[in-house]
């Protein structure tokens, strides 16, 4: 199930949270607008589910923000399958494990969205696992903003050039971990 879910919800917020084991760590759906999580946590036992995401922005929702904290263990990292009609969700500031060794870390299908001064480098994992933690860029329209992170040895993978041509990026530390 899903842990924190927004449906027809707006301009509310949330600090401090804690999940663990859910499918879906924080849910934003239909008409989920300006919700704010501030220094929350998801966490999971790691199973081979290839379906598990920490923080889901899905269609109808827009505007919302996860602002530091830290997301662990689950297949996706991040999951975005909003309209890209609608202004961007965004992540700052937060830590962000690798995902399982099936997913990326981050999956952006469609819809505008931003990484902001955020770690995709894990501590005291393997230099293996800390490659799972790609950002892969789906063929879709939308604007997606990666700026100023620390990727590790993340990659960035676009499906095709008219993805590739949906990508910002701008300071962003490569090269490190494990």
């Amino acid at each position: 199930g899903k842990a924190f879910s927004w449906d027809n919800s707006e301009n509310s917020s949330c600090s401090d949270c804690f999940e663990f084991g859910h499918e879906v760590g924080f849910y934003f759906g239909a008409n989920a607008a300006a919700i704010n999580c501030t220094g929350c946590v998801s966490d999971n036992a790691y199973t081979e589910s290839n379906t598990s995401k920490n923080i889901w922005f899905d269609a109808g929702s827009h505007s919302c923000a996860i602002i530091g904290g830290w997301f662990d263990t689950k297949a996706y990292n991040i999951y975005v399958s909003e309209p890209n009609s609608l202004p961007s969700s965004r992540v700052v500031g937060a830590g962000l494990s690798p995902g399982s060794m099936y997913t990326s870390s981050i999956n952006v299908l469609q819809g505008n969205f931003h990484l902001t001064g955020s770690s995709l480098t894990p501590v005291g994992y393997t230099a293996e696992v800390a490659r799972r933690g790609s950002v892969y860029i789906a063929d879709a329209p939308g604007n997606v903003l990666i700026v100023g992170n620390d990727l590790g040895l993340a990659k960035i993978v676009a499906q095709s050039p008219a993805a590739a041509a949906r990508l910002i990026q701008s300071g962003n530390v490569t090269g490190g971990g494990p």
